[in-house]
C-alpha cells in the first residue's frame, strides 16, 4: 500500500510528460487501460465482487475514449 503511494504521483508525472510528447488524444485511451487493469486485477486477484460488471463498466469507459480519439 505505501508502495502505490509512493509511485502514484510518479504515474502521475508520466502521464504529464506523455502529453507533451504525444497528442493528448493518444495518451488518454492508453491511460484509461491503467482503469481495465486495476478492475481486473481486483477481480481476479483481490477477489472483489461485481467483477465483471467493474470490468464491463470500464471497458465502456475506454471504448468511449477510443471513439472519441479516432474522431
Amino acid at each position: 500500500m505505501v508502495l502505490v503511494g509512493l509511485l502514484s504521483p510518479v504515474a502521475y508525472l508520466l502521464v504529464l510528460f506523455a502529453m507533451r510528447l504525444a497528442p493528448v488524444s493518444l495518451v488518454a485511451p492508453l491511460r484509461e487501460v491503467s482503469i481495465v487493469l486495476a478492475g481486473l486485477a481486483g477481480w481476479l486477484i483481490l477477489g472483489e465482487p461485481h467483477g465483471r460488471r467493474r470490468v464491463a463498466g470500464s471497458l465502456v469507459v475506454l471504448a468511449g475514449i477510443a471513439a472519441i480519439a479516432l474522431a
